[in-house]
């Protein structure tokens, strides 16, 4: 089962396909920033994906994870592949490639997540 995961850019993505971004960032880093339409569930851990979020990630046609740079979601889409999902997609550059490319972001909090203080 452990197909190469297909990768998707900002720019061949259309806008309609927002609704299956699957943000598996943080709470504390989706609340700084993050893709219109998409979904946060963070997947950091794989213990973390809930009965609840798992049912309503079987209900999208595809899954196009998302993250700050796109390793993340590339670790993700393996657990979730190992998990039994499938039509599975990386979002290339995860939220850096989406502002990259001019798409628009939701800014909620001022200042640097967590993760961003901790790199810095």
């Amino acid at each position: 089962m452990n197909a190469q995961i297909p990768v998707v850019s900002a720019k061949g993505l259309p806008e309609a396909s927002c609704q299956w971004i699957v943000d598996v960032r943080t709470v504390d880093e989706s609340q700084y920033e993050a893709i219109p339409g998409a979904i946060n569930i963070p997947l950091d851990r794989e213990e973390q994906l809930k009965a609840t979020d798992r049912h309503m990630l079987s209900q999208l046609p595809q899954l196009i994870l998302s993250c700050r740079c796109g390793a993340r979601s590339a670790r993700a889409a393996l657990a979730l592949q190992l998990q039994g999902f499938e039509n599975i997609k990386v979002f290339d550059g995860g939220i850096q490639g989406w502002k990259q490319a001019g798409r628009p972001v939701l800014t909620q909090k001022k200042g640097f997540s967590v993760m961003q203080q901790v790199q810095i």
